[in-house]
Parts: C-alpha cells; sequence; structure tokens
C-alpha cells in the first residue's frame, strides 16, 4: 500500500468522522452519506491492506468498519468513544503503513488493546469477556497532539 494512498484514504475518513461527530443531532438518514464514504475508504484501505500482506492494517480497519457497520445500522449516530476510537485506528494505519515501509514504529501503539476496544464499541461484549477501556485523560491529550500532528504529515504527503 502507498502511503500516499493510505494517506488520503485515512484523510478522508477522517473529515467524514468529524463531520459525524460534528452533526449528531441531524438524524441518521441525513448522516448516512457520511457513514457510506466513511465505510468506502475502510473497505478500500482494508482489501488493499489485505492483498499487501499488512495483516495488522487489515486488522484494525476490519474491526473499524465493524464500528462503522453498527453505527449505520443503530438507532443512534455513532457517540464520540467510537468516533475517537476510530480516528485513533486511523492514526494507526498511517504509522503502521510508515512502519512498514520502513519508517520506524514511533507512536505504534499494542494492536490488541486498540483492536479490542473497536470490538467492544462493534458489538456487546460476550459474557465473561471485558472490553478494553477507553485510554485515560493524558493518553487522550497525547492521542490528541498526535492526531493533529498526523493530519499535518498526512496533508503533506498528500501535497507532495
Amino acid at each position: 500500500m502507498q502511503f500516499a494512498e493510505a494517506g488520503e484514504l485515512c484523510q478522508r475518513a477522517t473529515l467524514e468522522l468529524l463531520e459525524l461527530e460534528s452533526g449528531p443531532e441531524r438524524g441518521l438518514e441525513e448522516l448516512r452519506p457520511r457513514y457510506d464514504a466513511v465505510a468506502r475508504c475502510m473497505h478500500t484501505l482494508k482489501g488493499t491492506a489485505g492483498s499487501l500482506g499488512l495483516e495488522d492494517v487489515a486488522q484494525i480497519v476490519h474491526r473499524m468498519e465493524d464500528v462503522v457497520a453498527a453505527g449505520r445500522a443503530g438507532d443512534e449516530p455513532l457517540d464520540s468513544d467510537a468516533v475517537d476510537a476510530l480516528l485513533e485506528g486511523l492514526d494507526q494505519v498511517v504509522l503502521r503503513v510508515r512502519a512498514h515501509a520502513g519508517g520506524g514504529v514511533e507512536g505504534v501503539v499494542d494492536l490488541e488493546r486498540l483492536v479490542d476496544r473497536l470490538e467492544g464499541l462493534a458489538l456487546p461484549a460476550p459474557a465473561g469477556r471485558e472490553v478494553a477501556a477507553a485510554p485515560e485523560r493524558e493518553e487522550v491529550a497525547e492521542s490528541e497532539a498526535r492526531r493533529w500532528e498526523l493530519r499535518h504529515m498526512v496533508d503533506e504527503e498528500v501535497q507532495s
């Protein structure tokens, strides 16, 4: 997967998710095109990652697709916890694609924790299994700073 392609898809999905988060009062029908756009980005990312053997990226995006599908099928728009988890997932996709391309693994988080968090948002937790908790406030602040940095990196990569 070329970094530029992944960056463009992640940037497009990020913008759509931010619109979803800022407009939950509009109702699901009005937001459906946004959900559809995010789902298309996720589907393309997952398929390309899978075909190139980037299993960690494909696994993250597959769980992100599940969260988006649950939001599309539900009675309520995605809440801010779900949008935050999806944005974290997109950040990790960018970082992991860069790591696979030889750019280092700085900022890459534990795959299992992220996948568990996404699974917990997509489906009810099975009996006896705990869902990964949302990150602590310090982690959220770090994540927000990292998200800002990644958005600017993605913008620079897309423009070049």
